[in-house]
C-alpha cells in the first residue's frame, strides 16, 4: 500500500507500518540496496524502507525477470539471423 493512500497517513496519525519490508526480508534482499547504502546511508539489515512508496524489489525475482528478458532477446536475434 502506498502511504499517500493510507488511512493513517491521511489522518496524520501514520505509524508507517506500510513501509515495513515483507516478512523475513531486509534491505540486503533488495535490488536497490547498494544505491540506498551509498547515497542515503541506509543499512543492509534494515527491515523498513525509507522510500514512499516502498521501492523494495526482491533480488531473486528481479534476476529471474532479467534472465527471461535476455533469453527472449537472444531467441528473437536467433530467429532474425536464421
Amino acid at each position: 500500500m502506498e502511504c499517500s493512500r493510507c488511512n493513517y497517513y491521511k489522518a496524520r496519525n501514520c505509524k508507517r507500518q506500510c513501509m515495513d519490508l515483507p516478512e523475513g526480508k531486509t534491505c540486503a534482499d533488495c535490488v536497490h540496496v547498494e544505491k540506498c547504502v551509498t547515497m542515503f546511508g541506509a543499512k543492509a539489515e534494515n527491515k523498513h524502507c525509507g522510500f514512499e512508496p516502498v521501492r523494495f524489489k526482491a533480488k531473486i525475482l528481479h534476476m529471474k525477470s532479467l534472465l527471461v528478458n535476455k533469453l527472449s532477446l537472444a531467441l528473437l536475434n536467433y530467429q532474425l539471423i536464421h
